[in-house]
């Protein structure tokens, strides 16, 4: 079967082989066995949400992200974070400013009816720049020049991690009550391990530990934002992500993607609980000993402090 190149103008033939999925994600993976209508229909959304179309709100007038034409010159950017820290956010403000499509090594169909239609889009290169949770998310180092970290507190991080393995649709808008989280985290999936609860802190540490050592690698072309900071200043936060991808956006511009963006509903939804609703002393003392690296990117090693506020949070 034939189809239009993915925004590109030009009629070739539909190989799944040429989507170059990772293997391990079993989304990713059954579109590669999906039938040529499943496909087409996957190319035909793509198509659909490349053209541009305004989107007014009370005093803000955004256009619809577009994909990169082939005749873009690109580098390619990884926008990197540890699961629950903020990625989807940051996608959406992205897009919201630049006008520009952000993809991903992943396929979430939720996401893609949310409109970041630049899922499963990674190997495409017709992006500013693709999500990844490497190493987190297991299979190949990601390919890419520079990169976008995105950390956030492991307190409240693992906790939206958690509530999205927990959720039973496996979605970016779930709902995980306190009574149901304290027993995950209680519970023990490893032996050598005491808790859930130090397991996710063993894998945030595996990430950042990655991470920050291919920062301190990459020098200029790599930046670092925390997801506390985005919160309290999106406008400069989003400012300095921006520069940092080669785009001049309008201050007012900026400011107009943090007001509208904070209204989708897969950015976050509040969390009636925090950490230390959950966890408890022994689990706080395992924090402490992330103390040294903690403190280098500006966290407490205290549940109490783990938001910037009370232990109150949000997914």
């Amino acid at each position: 079967c034939t189809r239009r190149a993915l925004g590109r103008g030009t009629s070739q033939q539909l190989d799944a082989s040429e989507l170059n999925l990772p293997a391990y994600e079993q989304e990713n993976a059954a579109m590669v066995r999906a039938s040529c209508w499943q496909l087409l229909l996957w190319t035909w959304v793509r198509e659909a949400w490349s053209h541009p179309r305004v989107r007014v709100r009370p005093g803000c007038d955004l256009t619809d992200a577009a994909f990169l034409s082939s005749g873009d010159a690109h580098i390619r950017v990884a926008l990197s974070s540890f699961p629950g820290s903020g990625n989807t956010w940051a996608r959406i403000l992205l897009e919201k400013s630049t006008g520009k499509r952000t993809g991903s090594e992943y396929f979430d169909k939720k996401l893609v009816s949310a409109g970041l239609v630049g899922e499963g889009s990674a190997h495409l290169n017709d992006t500013i720049c693709f999500k990844t949770h490497w190493p987190v998310i297991q299979g190949p180092e990601p390919r890419f020049e520079r990169v976008i970290v995105v950390l956030r507190h492991p307190a409240n991080a693992s906790l939206s991690y958690a509530a999205y393995s927990l959720s039973q649709t496996m979605s970016h808008d779930n709902d995980v009550g306190e009574a149901q989280m304290r027993e995950h985290m209680a519970s023990s999936s490893l032996p050598s391990l005491d808790n859930q609860w130090h397991y996710y802190l063993w894998i945030y540490e595996m990430y950042a530990k990655a991470w920050l050592e291919r920062v301190r690698r990459l020098g200029e072309r790599a930046l670092l934002v925390r997801y506390e900071d985005l919160r309290a200043d999106c406008p400069s936060e989003l400012q300095r992500m921006v520069k940092f991808l080669g785009e001049n956006v309008p201050a007012e511009q900026l400011a107009c993607a943090c007001e509208t963006a904070s209204l989708e509903s897969t950015h976050r939804r509040p969390r009636p609980y925090g950490p230390r609703d959950v966890l408890t002393a022994a689990d706080e003392r395992r924090l402490v000993e992330l103390r040294p690296w903690l403190q280098q990117l500006g966290y407490s090693a205290s549940l109490e402090n783990s938001d910037g506020q009370a232990a109150r949070g949000e997914l």
